[in-house]
Formats: C-alpha cells, structure tokens, sequence
C-alpha cells in the first residue's frame, strides 16, 4: 500500500475520531502515563487509600484507570489513566494533587492529549 494512501486513511479515521467526540459532548481525553520509581512498592500501597479516593472523586471523568505491571504481572511499574477534562490545566491541577504525586511514588509522569479513534468499552 502506497505511504499516502496510508496516510489518507489515517486522517480519514482521525477525523472519524473527532467527529465522535464531538458527539459525545465535545469529550477532551488526556492519557497520564506514571513511571514508579525504583524500589517504591511501599510508598505505592501506602498512599494508596488516599489515591483511590481522590479518583473516586472526579467520577466519570475518570474513564479508565489502573497500575501498568511488569510482563510477568508480578509486579507494579507505574500507572495509566485516561481522563476526561476540560484542558492540560486541569489535567495538570489533577496530578499535581494526586496523593501518589505527593507522595514521591513517580519517577516520570506524561500527559499526551489523546483523539478517540476506536474505543470499546467492557461490557457490563
């Protein structure tokens, strides 16, 4: 397949993409990609009960979440979370009073604005 078709199709699915979010009520979805420091499983469980909590308080715009493991999955590494927000700004305001930021538990933290292409939730 020739690079600009590929490339055509690519933007023809962002696109998609933008029209979908824009259905869902002009949905602004950010990745936060945590790396632990090394060595930091106590700092992760202890702050932990606090971590959940702040989550829980923003609801729905918290689509996803949880600990990113070690291939074997023996052991934690850092954290995924995919939010809905209005801006970086808020996004920013979030992991900064994340109790796992507070803690010191992450070595690296990223924010990466992410477009919907596909998306398919779990069944429940």
């Amino acid at each position: 397949m020739p690079k600009w078709h590929i490339l055509g199709l690519l933007t023809s699915l962002a696109a998609a993409g933008d029209t979908q979010a824009r259905d869902h009520g002009d949905a602004m979805y950010f990745i936060i990609l945590a790396t632990d420091k090394p060595n930091a499983t106590q700092i992760r469980q202890q702050a932990r009960p606090a971590h959940l909590d702040y989550i829980a308080g923003f609801g729905t715009q918290i689509v996803a979440a949880g600990a990113t493991v070690s291939d074997d999955g023996t052991a934690m590494t850092g954290s995924f979370i995919l939010v809905d927000m209005p801006d970086r700004g808020a996004v920013e305001e979030y992991v900064r009073n994340d109790p796992y930021v507070k803690a010191g538990l992450f070595e690296r933290v990223e924010i990466r604005r992410w477009r919907k292409v596909i998306f398919h939730p779990p069944a429940e």
